[in-house]
This record gives C-alpha cells, sequence and structure tokens, in this order.
C-alpha cells in the first residue's frame, strides 16, 4: 500500500489523474482534520467537492476520502501533495483548489490558528498568492452569509 501510494504520488503506474485525485482528497482531509476535529459536515462537503471537481458518484468520492485520509496519515510533508496540484492544475485551477479548502475549513464556520496556517503554508507552495486566497476566503464567507 506504501508503495503504490508513494508511486502514485510520484505519478508513475496509473493514470496520473488518479494520483491527483488522491492529492486532493488528502489535503482536503488535512483541512478538515487539522483543528482537530473532523466532523460529518466537513465530510459531506469533501463528497460534494470531490463528486463535482472530478466526476465522481458518491461512493467513489467517499472511496477516495478513506484513501486520502490514510495517505494523508502516513505522509509526513504536504509537499507531494501540493507537487502534484501544482504541476498538473492550472493557475485558475489551484485557486480553485484553495476555494474549496476555505469550503472545507468554514464548514464549523470558525478560523481556527491552525487552519489558517495550513492554508497559508498550502498557498505558498501550490503558487497562489495571499490576495488570491484570500479572495478566494471571501467568495466562501459570502456564500456562506447567502445560503444561511
Amino acid at each position: 500500500m506504501i508503495n503504490r501510494i508513494k508511486a502514485l504520488l510520484r505519478g508513475e503506474g496509473e493514470k496520473g489523474e488518479e494520483a491527483v485525485r488522491l492529492a486532493a482528497a488528502a489535503l482536503l482531509s488535512e483541512a478538515a482534520c487539522v483543528d482537530g476535529h473532523f466532523v460529518n459536515k466537513e465530510r459531506k462537503i469533501i463528497t460534494s467537492l470531490l463528486m463535482s471537481r472530478f466526476g465522481l458518484n458518491e461512493a467513489e468520492a467517499d472511496t477516495l476520502i478513506e484513501e486520502g485520509m490514510k495517505t494523508a496519515d502516513k505522509s509526513t510533508h504536504l509537499c507531494g501533495f501540493t507537487g502534484l496540484i501544482k504541476s498538473r492544475f492550472s493557475h485558475k485551477e489551484r485557486v480553485s483548489m484553495v476555494e474549496m479548502l476555505w469550503e472545507v475549513i468554514y464548514a464549523d464556520k470558525y478560523l481556527h490558528s491552525y487552519e489558517a496556517k495550513l492554508m497559508c503554508h498550502i498557498s505558498e507552495l501550490v503558487h497562489i498568492s495571499d490576495r488570491e486566497s484570500g479572495d478566494a476566503r471571501k467568495r466562501v464567507i459570502t456564500r456562506m452569509v447567502e445560503n444561511s
């Protein structure tokens, strides 16, 4: 399993799209767990985001979340995940990924300091400016206010 994960993150073996999906799921899972709580609402948001972004059905998204969580747990750093996102996503797609991460973080309507640090780190690693990340965050907050 570990070797399969390493090969996927290097883009070897199976299709590169699977590696990108796994990297995205791992980052989304990390965003959900970094505050010490992984609540059902966060899982539902991640499922919805993965279904929408990658055209998955619910069962496929759930499986990907489990794989992403296992992969993130076994990883000591985010560079493998963010490196794939940076190399395989366009700039616009990377901004969208950052916005997806903000959606997960704000699922509980609260920004923990660990979450803020994680977002600064991920944004930097995928070459998204603070301004672009802040704009993505504002879009998420605006949608939250409009939907409440």
